[in-house]
């Protein structure tokens, strides 16, 4: 969850979220309909699981031929983090 002015879904903030194929990831955001980003031909075999970091800095895919790939992002390059309230 990203802090970030009203946009396509009139939100006080900005999501980033990932989709996954069989043998493509889809990076979106709620400012904008067309995916931010498409990552296909990364594995061999069929994706199996993605998972974002605690930081949101680090997506990380794994599939069925046993490989892990980590897509890194740059600092605020997906935004700013808001940090949890508690």
């Amino acid at each position: 969850i990203l802090n970030y002015a009203a946009g396509l879904f009139k939100l006080p903030y900005r999501l980033i979220f990932a989709v996954a194929t069989l043998n493509s990831l889809y990076i979106y955001d709620t400012e904008s309909a067309p995916p931010v980003a498409v990552l296909a031909g990364l594995h061999y075999a069929a994706i199996t699981d993605i998972a974002w970091s605690s930081n949101g800095q680090l997506l990380a895919v794994s599939s069925q031929d046993g490989y892990c790939t980590l897509v890194e992002f740059e600092n605020n390059e997906l935004g700013t983090p808001i940090t949890p309230q508690g």
